[in-house]
């Protein structure tokens, strides 16, 4: 996630709690760095957090600026307890808020899980109208990103393999999603695809909305890479090159073009 901040400077905020500032997209310092209480981001991460992913594994983080000027880091945690490891999509997406980019920010708390088994969703612990948790068609909660559409509504796209890329409206006073959405509506993906890593982005030349995601396994023997396609709603459909939509975009990290 990069964001061009008041002074003109650059920051990119990425997995790890990791953010870096530039003055020319070129040369990067580290602004924080690493999931340790000595980073300044550390303080994002609620109490209930690793009690639900284990020792937290921060994935891809996103920062926004809404219209009443503060900034807004939505951060996002995937593990298996005791120790962390992503293996199996249980994690949670929450959001911090400051008056300055570089922080420090202030927790607003997690808002969205998944991952949840049979005694949690009764204990309220899953999204609205989630009755049961299927991986198969239900999102991994991690991979943010949060924007305005040409109307100046505000979205989020995130997700992960498992059930693939969902979209949310957002609620600009709160900075969370608005109620009676469960997760959201499903752009792509699903059945455990290799995609993630959303991004959307709109063009007023084109008035086209271009999602961006990512395919295939992210070692470097798997074939990593980025993939587009378009729509006239920033909720979709979005449709690629031949036409085809990219809920049914499937394929595997064997087998990627």
């Amino acid at each position: 996630s990069v964001i061009r901040a008041d002074d003109g400077s650059f920051y990119v905020f990425g997995s790890h709690l990791a953010a870096a500032r530039s003055t020319d997209l070129m040369g990067w310092q580290f602004i924080a760095n690493g999931v340790e209480p000595s980073n300044p981001l550390w303080s994002t991460i609620p109490a209930d957090g690793p009690a639900w992913t284990g020792q937290p594994g921060s994935w891809a983080a996103h920062v926004i600026k809404l219209r009443q000027g503060k900034y807004y880091f939505y951060y996002s945690f995937c593990g298996v307890p005791p120790n962390g490891d992503c293996t199996g999509p249980r994690s949670y997406l929450g959001v911090a808020v400051s008056d300055q980019i570089g922080g420090p920010y202030v927790d607003k708390g997690i808002f969205l899980r998944s991952g949840m088994n049979a005694a949690e969703i009764a204990a309220g612990l899953g999204p609205e109208g989630v009755t049961s948790y299927d991986a198969r068609i239900h999102p991994n909660t991690i991979d943010p990103d949060t924007f305005y559409d040409k109307n100046g509504k505000l979205w989020m796209t995130y997700g992960s393999y498992s059930g693939g890329i969902f979209i949310l409206q957002m609620d600009e006073a709160s900075a969370k999603p608005l109620p009676g959405q469960g997760y959201g509506k499903h752009l792509a993906g699903g059945d455990h695809a290799p995609i993630e890593g959303s991004y959307i982005l709109y063009s007023p030349e084109t008035r086209y909305y271009y999602l961006f995601v990512s395919f295939g396994g992210f070692v470097s023997t798997d074939g990593y890479n980025i993939r587009i396609a378009r729509s006239r709603n920033p909720d979709g459909p979005y449709l690629d090159a031949e036409g085809r939509n990219l809920v049914e975009a499937r394929g595997s990290v064997q087998n990627i073009e």
